[in-house]
């Protein structure tokens, strides 16, 4: 009876260290992940995959230049990362080879006012407000627009 005592409390008590081990691993671990060196960490892993995804859609779309899903998905891709210039021609051939795609010119036109030509940007976004006048993300951008040029049309 007594090795059975001495055994179940050498359970729980080997029981009770792993618990307070893994508290304090998983305790560090968070304050690590909230720490800036762990957003850090964080961010720099997700710019390297942005990075690397970007690479792989403009392999993507030099082989296939006319293919607006490929165009769409490198135009996407730039804008994640903030990179309006880049994405600006991939639009403007975008919007020749489909030019019903509401989406390309939504896209041209914030883009246009990201890269700080406000005025360029009014007609394509105009377009999709003209075709969907609840375009909400069409709408904001327009009035955007109108600020920087400081109109009311």
């Amino acid at each position: 009876m007594r090795n059975r005592e001495v055994y179940i409390s050498g359970l729980w008590s080997a029981f009770v260290l792993v618990l307070v081990v893994w508290a304090g691993v998983w305790q560090s671990t968070a304050a690590r992940a909230g720490s800036p060196q762990g957003q850090s960490l964080k961010e720099s892993h997700v710019r390297a995959d942005l990075a690397r995804q970007i690479v792989a859609a403009e392999a993507a779309a030099a082989a296939h230049p006319r293919d607006p899903k490929t165009l769409l998905q490198l135009i996407a891709l730039y804008d994640l990362g903030g990179k309006f210039k880049k994405s600006l021609p991939l639009l403007e051939r975008l919007v020749v080879l489909q030019p019903d795609n509401l989406e390309a010119y939504l896209r041209l036109g914030i883009d246009r006012f990201h890269t700080g030509h406000p005025e360029e940007a009014l007609d394509p976004l105009r377009t999709v407000v003209h075709a969907n006048p609840e375009n909400t993300e069409a709408n904001f951008y327009l009035g955007l627009c109108y600020l920087a040029l400081d109109r009311e049309d």
